[in-house]
């Protein structure tokens, strides 16, 4: 990590001298809101299952050759050997497609490692003298990152039928989860559940799916007439499944497309409604070239007094946007105001703004993060 003149910040993980743990780097705090994972994410050790693996040296660490090494005569590695390696190296596939049995998530077996692994242990079986032992070290580091370029290639090329989104409750506070199908879209297995702090949930996903995620909060089930009901985020269907119905504002927002035009996701954070959770959404499988969107910073607590909405103990539990406290088409994007010449941010709106840089603060706010297909992980008050 380096720290530059101006103030900007340089980093990257390496894997220049081998693997030992998986490591990702998440920035947070960019002032555009546009910065980039660096990940290995990716259990190296454990591509090669016919045996316990505590490290993965690279060629360099392994053999010492100059050619490895970048020293000497030799300053680069050659040019396919080089793709390979940061195509593989790379990749944010999950760990578990690397056991034994790799598991699509299509539900259908993709059997890689097998394969590798009885190549190499027939090749393990034969006699070589030490040059040709040294050259079949050689051959499993690259058969290895070969399995591990082959995953990455399913995984951004459309292969699956699904995605998965893992939810994540980091929150001293339980929430509740709803999901929104945008009319056409295909339904989902799940609509709305109980998330409890510092649990995860895994909600598969359809590839061409599109709608909206939010968290409710303050739930309860009254006792009198069995009705379920949130003070942020309610569906008003009197049940935790909101089954086709979206959330009262103001809620945090994530509106999501998947497999549009060109095979890419789009996604964003809104608060066009105003905020009630903090959220964060982070795309894997995609070599780390997908932005971070989201709102971190818990406007709660720092809320205008005209748009705070208060409980009846004097709490503040959400922040509404100017739209949504006072209903003046200025700030709705409405009748007279409902282009982008006509409409465009407010005092009330470049106060999200400021905390919020990468999400969507009024109706014409654009600015939608693109990103080739990819899972995502989608955190509540992350930390």
């Amino acid at each position: 990590m380096v720290f530059d003149s101006v103030g900007n910040v340089e980093y990257e993980i390496s894997v220049v001298t081998g693997f030992s743990t998986p490591m990702w780097v998440v920035p947070f705090g960019g002032s555009t809101g546009e910065c980039k994972i660096a990940a290995c994410k990716v259990d190296i050790n454990a591509v090669d299952n016919t045996r316990e693996t505590v490290v993965c040296m690279s060629a360099c660490t392994a053999f010492g050759d100059p050619q490895y090494c970048c020293t000497g005569p030799t300053r680069r590695l050659p040019r396919a050997r080089r793709l390979l390696i940061q195509s593989s190296l790379r990749t944010h596939a999950h760990r578990r497609l690397l056991t034994h049995s790799i598991m699509g998530l299509t539900g259908v077996p993709v059997r890689l490692t097998p394969s590798l692994s009885a190549l190499v242990g027939a090749l393990d079986h034969s006699l070589f003298d030490v040059t040709q032992k040294a050259t079949l070290a050689l051959i499993r580091l690259q058969l290895s990152l070969l399995a591990l370029f082959s995953i990455c290639l399913l995984s951004t090329s459309g292969v699956f039928s699904q995605t998965t989104f893992t939810i994540q409750n980091q929150c001293s506070y339980p929430v509740w989860p709803a999901l929104l199908s945008n009319p056409g879209a295909p339904q989902l297995p799940t609509t709305g559940f109980l998330l409890n702090p510092l649990y995860n949930a895994y909600v598969p996903i359809p590839a061409s799916w599109s709608g909206s995620l939010w968290a409710r909060t303050r739930c309860a089930t009254d006792p009198t007439t069995g009705q379920f009901h949130c003070e942020t985020g309610d569906c008003g269907t009197g049940s935790i499944g909101c089954n086709g119905a979206g959330g009262a504002p103001p809620t945090t927002l994530l509106q999501i497309t998947l497999g549009s035009a060109g095979g890419l996701d789009n996604y964003e954070v809104s608060v066009v409604t105003g905020f009630n959770t903090p959220m964060w959404v982070v795309p894997w499988g995609a070599n780390g070239e997908c932005s971070i969107a989201g709102c971190t910073t818990d406007i709660n607590a720092e809320c205008l007094t005209v748009l705070q909405l208060i409980d009846n103990t004097g709490e503040t539990v959400a922040c509404m946007s100017a739209c949504t406290a006072f209903g003046d088409p200025q700030y709705c994007c409405t009748g007279a105001y409902s282009t982008p010449a006509t409409c465009g941010p407010t005092s009330y709106s470049e106060f999200f703004k400021s905390a919020c840089p990468s999400a969507a603060t009024y109706a014409f706010d654009g600015g939608a993060s693109t990103c080739p297909s990819a899972t995502y992980t989608i955190t509540f008050c992350p930390s």
